[in-house]
């Protein structure tokens, strides 16, 4: 009988907590059907696609595989997606003048072959501290100013 191990670390800095077990599609994070991009899109329930983490260019995280995303649910204020080898899920606090801030990220611990950017991605979630959304561009800063990622709404 094969034993089952589950172990899991606490990444302090980042308040990451990675589980072997494997984790389900994002909490069911569902996209409602009218939530297509449009020329003004909406923070929340909307597929952002990574497109620049810390201010370099990332491509697909996977050759043919999906993109690094990220969905902010707005009713449950749950947010979830896809890191570049496991899919991730947590909740996020929205403040009244532009804060960002999200809490308690949980991603299945995945051996995957090619995702060197994976950890910085999360990294960049954990030390949001405001966002910028311009059209179908969104921006998380980090509390020194600096741009931690930048996303393109999915189509």
């Amino acid at each position: 009988m094969a034993a089952r191990v589950v172990f899991g670390v606490m990444l302090a800095s980042a308040g990451l907590w990675l589980s072997s077990e494997a984790w389900p599609e994002p909490g069911g994070l569902t996209l409602p059907a009218d939530a297509a991009p449009s020329g003004t899109c909406p923070l929340t329930d909307q597929r952002w696609n990574l497109v620049e983490l810390a201010e370099r260019p990332v491509g697909p995280a996977v050759a043919a595989g999906p993109p690094v995303q990220v969905l902010l649910e707005a009713d449950s204020e749950r947010v979830g997606g896809f890191g570049g080898c496991n899919p991730f899920e947590g909740r996020y606090e929205r403040g009244t003048h532009g804060e960002l801030h999200f809490h308690g990220l949980v991603v299945s611990l995945m051996v995957c072959a090619s995702s060197p950017d994976e950890e910085a991605f999360l990294r960049a979630l954990a030390h949001s501290d405001r966002f910028d959304l311009e059209g179908g561009r969104l921006t998380l800063w980090g509390a020194d100013g600096a741009p931690l990622a930048r996303f393109v709404a999915a189509e």
